[in-house]
């Protein structure tokens, strides 16, 4: 998973279609970017370069309800 120069990021795969669908999970994955923090790009980056070539393992985020404004991310 790529990090954008202008901290936003985003699945490079479902970069190319938008519309990627699972066939295993049969759940439909879309691109999505959000802004982070210079100071969490850096932590992500060390995060992603510890994992194993082949592996698919990433950062996942989702938004519940709870915070300030209602909503907040996992």
């Amino acid at each position: 998973m790529p990090i954008a120069k202008e901290n936003k990021l985003m699945d490079s795969h479902a970069a190319h279609d938008p519309s990627r669908f699972d066939l295993v999970t049969r759940r439909s994955y879309f691109v999505v970017m959000i802004n982070v923090t210079d100071s969490a790009v850096r932590e992500l980056q060390s995060l992603l370069s510890r994992r194993a070539e082949n592996s698919r393992k990433g950062l996942r985020v989702q938004v519940a309800k709870g915070g300030c404004s209602g909503l907040h991310y996992e």
